[in-house]
């Protein structure tokens, strides 16, 4: 069952950069559902703020905001129009998605245009998320399945689960994450803390990372090129290290054993344990 209802509100405030008056006028739209077997959530967004949060009941809540700020109250009020939202329920999937109109004829918009979905889900749901130029959150779920994330940020903090996640230009900060994580970013930043469970995979291109306190049950692969890795509280020897660095020569603070062979520096060890892998190219590793 679906409840609905709009608020329409007009705000202002002083600008003092602009020497005028703003003025925000925004929608607030809320949504109830009753979770079904194998329920997924699937997304197709553009500039939205996705926040997923860990319910306590075996509803899915959606609460959306949209706004439009201007320093003339009608032309906030008539671009608040631009915004075209979706969300309904089939049978065991909740479809939300969101763009942003213009007519025939009109320009492209005179206001700032924001968006803003908080998810509330309850544990084990499936994941398919789709949003570019925006951001999403998840704070304390258990969730499996996919994220599609370009030219944005991706914050996850205190996560079980299974997740794949895809971005182009993409700032991702996972912190307290156990279960599987698979990571191909392209030009974006990734900082991770405290990872638990059985896989931890990244493949990125010209960024920097930070893996810091990675439990010994992690099996970690790491596909590098054009970046900078710096670890950090991980225990070496607790895993069966296969490293290879081209061009560039590995630095470490752990007593392995560096070999090198033409242009390619290697760290090796065989032992029958969680992998540490890593294949570096033109990328400076700090171990």
């Amino acid at each position: 069952m679906k409840h609905l209802f709009n608020l329409i509100l007009a705000l202002a405030f002083s600008t003092i950069a602009l020497g005028q008056e703003a003025n925000v006028a925004y929608k607030v739209s809320n949504y109830d559902f009753n979770t079904s077997h194998n329920l997924k959530i699937k997304t197709n967004c553009e500039m939205a703020e996705l926040v997923f949060i860990k319910g306590g009941t075996n509803k899915v809540n959606i609460k959306c905001t949209y706004s439009a700020k201007h320093a003339d109250k009608a032309i906030a009020t008539k671009e608040l129009q631009r915004h075209a939202i979706r969300v309904r329920k089939t049978l065991n999937e909740i479809f939300i998605s969101n763009y942003f109109t213009i007519a025939g004829g009109e320009n492209e918009p005179k206001a700032k245009l924001k968006i803003k979905f908080e998810i509330t889900i309850p544990d084990s749901v499936n994941l398919d998320i789709q949003n570019n130029f925006g951001s999403c959150k998840f704070i304390n779920v258990n969730a499996k399945g996919s994220l599609n994330q370009d030219f944005g940020k991706v914050d996850i903090s205190n996560m079980n689960g299974n997740i794949k996640i895809k971005g182009n230009l993409t700032e991702l900060n996972i912190s307290k994450f156990n279960g599987s994580l698979d990571i191909r970013n392209k030009s974006g930043d990734i900082t991770t803390t405290d990872i638990k469970g059985s896989l931890l995979f990244i493949q990125n291109a010209n960024a920097n990372l930070t893996l810091t306190n990675i439990d010994n049950s992690v099996n970690v692969k790491l596909l590098l090129n054009n970046c900078q890795l710096n670890c950090k509280n991980i225990n070496y020897s607790k895993h069966a290290m296969n490293i290879e660095s081209y061009k560039q020569p590995i630095t470490q603070n752990a007593n392995l054993t560096v070999e090198k062979k033409g242009d390619y520096y290697y760290i090796n060890t065989t032992k029958t344990l969680p992998g540490f892998i890593i294949k570096a190219s033109h990328s400076i590793l700090n171990l």
